[in-house]
């Protein structure tokens, strides 16, 4: 019985890092991790670890970590970690994905990057690439309380 990404999975480790360089001040701090890890950004609709799902979205790879006040910036390269039935995942050297995400007090920006080198993951062609620019706007400071705005260019 064949079983979709989202649904099983016998061995699975969701998150394994190791934190180091973490340097803290009263206002700011530098972090960085390397390892497993979910990623989750703004209201969880571009990257999110899919807690819904029977299985979360994990990727394997760094990240830096800066917060000074008000702003925040988080930069990562990753590799795409599908789940796989029967054996112990690993991360999929084949789909990178990266980016950083910047935020100031409900103001957003970011840059998205994907790509899939898996031969045939697109009908047959061998490479695929997406980057995302965007921003977004949300919280009472820009917007009212029921709305929030996201643009972004493909």
């Amino acid at each position: 019985m064949r079983t979709r990404p989202t649904t099983a999975a016998i061995i699975s480790v969701a998150a394994s890092t190791i934190t180091g360089g973490t340097f803290s001040t009263y206002t700011d701090s530098l972090t960085a991790r390397v390892g497993r890890q979910k990623l989750l950004y703004g209201a969880q609709r571009l990257v999110s670890p899919l807690d819904w799902a029977n299985i979360r979205r994990t990727f394997d790879g760094a990240r830096v970590l800066y917060k000074e006040g008000d702003w925040a910036v988080d930069v990562f390269f990753t590799y795409f970690v599908p789940p796989i039935f029967d054996e112990l995942d690993e991360a999929d050297s084949d789909q990178p994905f990266y980016g950083s995400w910047g935020t100031y007090s409900g103001f957003e920006t970011y840059y998205l990057g994907y790509e899939n080198n898996n031969v045939g993951a697109t009908n047959g062609t061998a490479d695929f690439s997406l980057h995302t620019l965007g921003l977004r706007l949300s919280g009472r400071k820009y917007t009212n309380p029921d709305c929030r705005y996201r643009f972004h260019v493909l």
